[in-house]
């Protein structure tokens, strides 16, 4: 309603209200009417109630003026409560006079006021007026309080809706009020008492009640703007345990002091719990993915693992992976079980049993077992009284294997997450599961694959065997018939029968290569060498070819490529003979040249690229893609011509490989041919390594002495085939021993070492009734016997090889303290010369023996039986020169300058530089096998003599080397006392070695 003021005694209205007059009186009659009207109101005038009600319902009526005595049947008094109650309206009593006792009466209903019937024009207006102020600001009033109540509803119901109540601190009057959130956060009824200060700290749980009251303390006396704390609190009906969180502001005056603080209390445990439970997911997924990252390749320690998994994340009493095998449950995964769990048992009445029965896949929880049928079928859940069980199930593929499973003693609810946990665990093991069918798999194949290439290797060193022991003879009787007087035309077919013989072998030799690289067994040996002396034999051994074809040969080093180097001199050896072996093979007219250049350099090592040129044919471009497979030659027309199974330059690419080197050829049809391959080799420090143990053997014994041997020497060859036996005592003879008997096995070889004394024995390997390797360990175990304490031998192992000797060995008196045990075999596998030495044998060689090479290495191990021929008078010439040649031999005995200088290719600065680093080295060598005599440590003793050898042999020194290597053997013996013996015999052998190379080298 807008009002506006024209004058003090009139009111005017945007919009006229109307006013109702209730009265019995007629229209004309009622004087108030026309002074309202006046002042611009609307007026009506009612008598009965149908009228009041009709009137009543207008939005406009403001107000309404009641006259006390309306009619008997209508109480004016009653009519005016209900208008002012039901529709909110102001009444103005009319009384028919001043009446004190009747306005008394009324003074609870008149509220706006009461005047007389026909008052006078202001009073009735100033009545008016005041009645309408009067209600538009009671309005106001009601409606302002409304609308509080309706706040502090709407806020109370926040409140309980996020658990946050409210507190207020009067501090002048010292009242503390809580809202009806805050008595239900601790547990009692809304304002169930008073609050204060104290009923709250009783509220708070006792270990925190100190923190809590010194963080409202010290806000209140550090002049803090408040406080905040998250606690827990204890209800006192319940005893339950809640986390709240408590925040509070001090209003201060201009002094400081605190006049009014309001607080805020949070029920924070549901967010507490959701946190906690948050936290402890993390941590079980922290866990199963380190399980899962942690597991190795071993099946058995991957479920253990899973199944301790199992058990600690769900909390478990214990914890198992059932699976089924062979028709039995077996815990393959136990976690915490009993000590009298049985582990395996038959499946019928188990738990794990009927659900992987039931072919359903997942989860299965079962509760209460007690009340189940388990209780009687189970034994586990009656012996240990099981109530809970939860598990799930384990698949191969899609068939059900096994099942996971963790059990407990009491009542468990399971929540989601660990439901998804054991999913994950489940999965896992699935996983192993899988993992061990493959390589369950893998391993049978592997396992056959094995026994096949074992079968392979067999049938290998047999074929080998039995092809090479005819080709002993074939080419060791031809070679014997060629140093026979021949007509021109016998000898041209007996050379023929060599060179087919030769060739035989050759080929023989790329078979068993390529069968090796096929079965991976070909690996490579690691020495030191010197690449001049490399090539310079592989020059001597293809000079005769090149020079029969009338070809200029011709090898070159190139500036820049070290040439003491380490590596395998013999691989190395073969890939260049192949390729230069083609070479003149396919070369007509012209020259082959051999050269190598360095390829790359690195730290310690080289890359070296060798080079096989040649004038010959050449081949055409289509063909070179395929030179270097198997079986592959340029064109059916050449291997017709020239013959070959086309797998060398297979076998030398396969060697380069292996060497981390490639293999390759440049050629033009007309033009000739350059093959290539590279090989990475190490570099030897030539100012500070000497080559100790690692040259060729055959190519230390040749450095090891030039002494007369004994040709008288006593030796054993034992050899069951008749062909071998005239050929190696022919050559033998021609060599020089004519004292030589013959033992067709081990059984023979044994019973004559028993009843003659021998000062070598030619072995060989494969023999009826007793091989060589067992008869070698016999001799070997008799000699140890005998020179250990006198006992007699027995049969036992030596080695790697077992053997059954049922004879009891008792060697001839004059048998020597070790007899040198040479294998003679026609085994050409790689390991053969391991199992040699295994079993006692001094050295190896390969059947058909080459003659020189049987003559070196009998030179090598007879060379202390020296021939002393007696001279007749006058033979030797003066004394003067009988004295001065025996010394020159004795000096050579010590140091062959001679020999070691022309090895070195006359280098006389490169001699130098060995010999003062063997003058340093050598003291060390010598001190380890003193230091290791005394300590009775025979395995150094052995290494460090080993080496002494080496250096030894590399500088021409025979008579170090001599001594050296017999300190090897009785190191190898076992020899404590002979070692003693033998010790002051090495001394002095380096120390006149050290004399003579002094003298030397001041002489230079």
């Amino acid at each position: 309603m807008n009002m506006c003021i024209k004058d003090k005694n009139r009111i005017e209205y945007s919009e006229p209200s109307t006013v109702l007059i209730i009265a019995n009186r007629s229209p004309e009659e009622i004087q108030e009417k026309d002074i309202l009207e006046k002042h611009g109101y609307r007026v009506v005038t009612a008598s009965g109630e149908n009228e009041i009600s009709g009137y009543l319902d207008l939005d406009k009526t403001a107000l309404a003026l009641v006259d006390v005595h309306v009619q008997d049947s209508m109480d004016g008094v009653r009519t005016g409560r209900t208008i002012l109650e039901e529709h909110d309206l102001p009444v103005i009593f009319l009384l028919p006079s001043p009446d004190p006792e009747l306005m008394a009466t009324k003074e609870n209903v008149s509220g706006y006021g009461q005047i007389t019937i026909n008052t006078d024009e202001v009073s009735l207006l100033n009545a008016v007026k005041m009645a309408l102020k009067l209600h538009d600001a009671g309005k106001q009033a009601r409606a302002t309080l409304k609308a509080k109540d309706e706040n502090e509803r709407l806020l109370a119901i926040s409140q309980r809706i996020a658990r946050v109540g409210t507190w207020q601190l009067e501090v002048a009057t010292d009242s503390l009020h809580w809202s009806d959130e805050v008595y239900r956060i601790f547990g009692f009824r809304p304002q169930e008492f008073g609050a204060s200060y104290q009923a709250f700290l009783e509220a708070v749980h006792p270990e925190d009640r100190d923190m809590v009251d010194a963080a409202y303390m010290e806000s209140l006396q550090e002049g803090k703007e408040g406080y905040e704390i998250e606690h827990r609190i204890v209800r006192r009906y319940t005893g339950e345990v809640r986390h709240v969180h408590e925040s509070c502001i001090h209003e201060r005056d201009q002094q400081g002091r605190v006049v009014h603080s309001v607080g805020i209390v949070q029920d924070i445990t549901e967010r507490r719990q959701m946190e906690a439970k948050t936290a402890r997911n993390a941590q079980r997924l922290f866990e199963v993915n380190q399980c899962l990252l942690g597991l190795g390749t071993d099946y058995d320690s991957n479920i253990r693992l899973l199944t301790e998994l199992c058990g600690r994340l769900l909390g478990a009493d214990c914890a198992l992976y059932n699976r089924m095998d062979e028709g039995m449950l077996v815990s393959v995964g136990q976690w915490n079980t009993p000590p009298d769990y049985v582990p395996r048992d038959y499946p019928q009445g188990h738990i794990c049993y009927d659900l992987i029965c039931s072919g359903s896949h997942g989860i299965h929880e079962i509760q209460d077992l007690q009340q189940t049928s388990y209780v009687f079928n189970d034994p586990a859940v009656s012996r240990y009284g099981l109530q809970t069980y939860i598990g799930h199930t384990v698949k191969l593929g899609k068939e059900l294997v096994g099942l996971v499973c963790a059990v407990y003693s009491g009542h468990v609810q399971f929540s989601d997450d660990q439901r998804q946990l054991l999913g994950i665990i489940a999965s896992a093991i699935s996983r192993e599961e899988e993992r061990k069918q493959v390589e369950t798999a893998l391993e049978d194949a592997r396992d056959k694959a094995e026994q096949a290439a074992r079968a392979k290797s067999e049938f290998l060193a047999n074929m080998s065997h039995e092809i090479r022991t005819p080709m002993n003879g074939v080419i060791s009787m031809t070679r014997l018939l060629l140093d026979t007087d021949l007509s021109s035309e016998q000898r041209r077919y007996a050379d023929i029968v060599r060179s087919s013989g030769e060739h035989l072998l050759n080929l023989i030799n790329d078979i068993l290569d390529f069968s090796k690289i096929e079965a991976r067994k070909l690996e490579l040996d690691h020495q030191n060498f010197d690449l001049r002396q490399v090539l310079s034999d592989i020059e001597s051994m293809l000079k005769h070819r090149a020079k029969e074809k009338g070809l200029d040969l011709s090898c070159t080093i190139h500036p820049g490529v070290p040439v003491l180097l380490a590596g395998d001199p013999g691989r190395l050896t073969q890939i260049i003979l192949n390729l230069a072996g083609n070479a003149i093979k396919f070369t007509s007219t012209g020259e082959v040249e051999i050269s190598v250049r360095p390829e790359k350099l690195e730290e310690g090592a080289v890359l070296l690229r060798f080079e096989v040129r040649d004038t010959g044919m050449g081949i055409p471009e289509e063909v070179q893609t395929r030179l270097f497979q198997p079986f592959s030659q340029a064109e059916p027309a050449t291997t017709r011509k020239f013959g070959g199974t086309g797998l060398g330059l297979a076998i030398s690419r396969q060697l380069a490989e292996l060497m981390h080197g490639d293999i390759g050829v440049n050629s033009r049809v007309g033009q000739g041919s350059t093959f290539w391959f590279t090989a990475r080799l190490e570099v030897i420090d030539q100012e500070g390594t000497l080559f100790e143990d690692q040259l060729p053997q055959d190519h230390s014994r040749q450095q090891a002495s030039r002494q007369e041997p004994a040709r008288n020497a006593r030796i054993l060859l034992v050899e069951d085939n008749s062909i071998n036996q005239e050929v190696a005592r022919t050559v033998l003879n021609k060599l020089g021993y004519k004292d030589i008997h013959i033992a067709s096995n081990g059984l023979e070889a044994l019973d004559a070492l028993a009843s003659s004394p021998f000062d070598l024995v030619l072995m060989d390997c494969q023999m009826p009734e007793m091989d060589g390797f067992q008869a070698s360990m016999a001799v070997r175990e008799a000699e140890k016997n005998r020179y250990k304490d006198g006992s007699r031998p027995f049969p036992g192992k030596t080695g790697a090889y077992s053997f059954d000797y049922a004879g009891s060995l008792e060697l001839h008196p004059d048998h020597p303290e070790h007899i040198p045990i040479i294998a003679m075999t026609a085994f050409a596998l790689k390991e053969d010369p391991e199992r040699c030495r295994e079993a006692g044998m001094d050295d190896y060689l390969s059947k058909p023996v080459e003659p020189e090479l049987l003559g070196r290495t009998l030179e090598t191990w007879l060379q202390d039986r020296v021939l002393q021929v007696d001279r007749q008078p006058g033979e030797a010439g003066s004394a003067p020169e009988r004295a001065e040649q025996s010394k020159g031999r004795v000096e050579e005995d010590i140091y062959n300058e001679h020999e070691f200088i022309e090895r070195m290719m006359q280098d006389q600065e490169l001699v130098r530089t060995i010999l003062e680093q063997f003058l340093k080295d050598a003291p060390q060598r010598l001190q380890q096998v003193k230091e290791g005599v005394l300590s009775q440590d025979f395995d150094a003793v052995y290494k460090s003599a080993h080496n002494l050898k080496g250096l030894a042999a590399n500088i021409s020194a025979p008579g170090l080397c001599q001594a050296a290597e017999r300190m090897e053997h009785l190191a190898y013996s076992r020899e404590t006392e002979s070692l003693e013996r033998q010790l002051p015999a090495l001394e002095r052998a380096f120390a006149e070695l050290d004399r003579l190379l002094q003298q030397r080298l001041s002489d230079s």
